[in-house]
């Protein structure tokens, strides 16, 4: 089923009920005409408006589009269309004001997000907290990270398990309107085992899924491992069924949340992405390649996006840290790797280079603003992003919104 053919109340998310149902020329915005002019106001970006509606902008600017507004309408007026029942009402507007949705989306209270780490618990069998740590990396895979700099948000994760343990992952993700899957999505999910993921123009998060990677750079590991697979019953498979309605539209309503840790909790993130790397090169070998600069402000932001609050916590670090060293350890113990981690990090000449000059100049963490980086630097601007990002990778760098750090 399309998202866009959601009626049934428990496929509606709490923000699309509210906009359909209690607020009037309140919505996201979508041009019907290239100028603006003519726009519709939709209940989020995941559902059409079912108002017989349109308004116009045309003593005023348009609002931008795909953006939350209210509008002020000084007149309406009625016209029928292609028979006597089929009207649609044009309002006239004279303003309109920007709408933060994120207080109604945060206001859930059909379910809580233990609710939805329990879901993805239900098909494994082994030790309980082995199947709980399984269950939170495939929430915070399901609920990934908004863009924290100025890049694709997103969760990049490692699948590490047998064939069996694999397919049984993916049919968790069902939960993924399949909207999602399509490559020109805003929110992209990639699930394969195959290390093909195109990012198209305009997608703002990009979440990938590979069963056992050798070339991306991931995130977190999913270690399935060491688990069997629950039998069951034909009346438990129905009730997991109809509960996954209501976890999607948990997921529609966490992904208009757009946490942004490292305005919260950018100390305790530092520390930890040194914790990480410290962890991830003492170890000697490693079966993936981890991003060892976003993962942790990513992680953090998808553990809040989660719990439907957009601010992070000091806990929330500490949570998804605990996290990542047990999952890594368990990915380590398991599968022997011929590569060692220090291989897997040879930096660039350019990056190397990139990193002594801004040292030179910036010293260690010192938000350099990412636009006076490139001016202080001999390399080309394209070397420049690809040195950044190898730095970030490797972690010896950070970024957020506009600027880079040095660890």
């Amino acid at each position: 089923m399309s998202l866009y053919d959601r009626w049934q109340g428990s496929e509606l998310s709490v923000l699309e009920k509210e906009l359909i149902f209690n607020r009037d020329n309140t919505g996201f915005v979508e041009y019907d005409t290239k100028d603006g002019k003519y726009f519709y106001l939709h209940p989020s970006p995941f559902l059409n408006t079912p108002k017989r509606e349109i308004f116009c902008a045309e003593s005023c600017d348009p609002p931008a589009e795909h953006t939350f507004v209210e509008v002020e309408v000084e007149s309406e007026r009625e016209y029928t269309l292609k028979g006597p029942h089929d009207r649609i009402t044009v309002k006239t507007i004279c303003g309109w004001k920007p709408f933060d949705p994120s207080p109604l989306a945060e206001r859930r209270k059909i379910m809580d997000y233990e609710e939805i780490v329990h879901y993805f618990t239900q098909p494994f069998r082994g030790e309980e907290e082995t199947i709980e740590q399984i269950a939170k990396c495939s929430a915070l895979f399901s609920l990934p990270s908004p863009p924290i700099a100025d890049e694709v948000g997103g969760i990049n994760a490692a699948i590490l398990g047998k064939k069996t343990q694999w397919n049984t992952f993916r049919g968790l993700m069902k939960v993924i309107p399949q909207d999602f899957f399509r490559p020109g999505s805003r929110y992209y999910y990639y699930i394969s085992d195959q290390e093909r993921c195109t990012i198209k123009r305009g997608c703002e998060e990009a979440n990938r899924a590979i069963y056992r990677p050798d070339e991306y750079i991931m995130d977190i590991p999913l270690v399935v491992e060491e688990t069997t697979l629950n039998t069951l019953s034909k009346d438990y498979k129905e009730l997991i069924r109809e509960e996954q309605p209501l976890i999607t539209s948990y997921i529609l309503d966490a992904l208009i949340i757009k946490p942004d840790p490292m305005s919260t909790v950018e100390k305790t993130i530092t520390d930890a992405v040194h914790t990480i790397r410290e962890e991830y090169k003492r170890t000697g070998y490693s079966p993936y390649k981890q991003n060892l600069g976003d993962a942790v402000p990513k992680l953090t932001s998808s553990l809040a996006r989660l719990q439907q609050t957009s601010k992070a916590t000091p806990s929330d670090v500490k949570n998804v840290v605990e996290l990542w060293l047990d999952m890594h350890s368990k990915a380590n113990k398991i599968y022997s790797s011929p590569l060692k981690v220090a291989k897997r990090y040879d930096l660039l000449d350019t990056a190397r280079k990139l990193y002594v000059e801004l040292h030179d100049i910036y010293g260690l963490e010192f938000w350099i603003p990412l636009n006076e980086a490139t001016t202080q630097t001999t390399l080309h601007p394209e070397e420049f992003m690809v040195s950044l990002e190898s730095l970030v990778w490797a972690g010896y760098a950070m970024r957020k919104s506009g600027a880079i750090m040095l660890l």
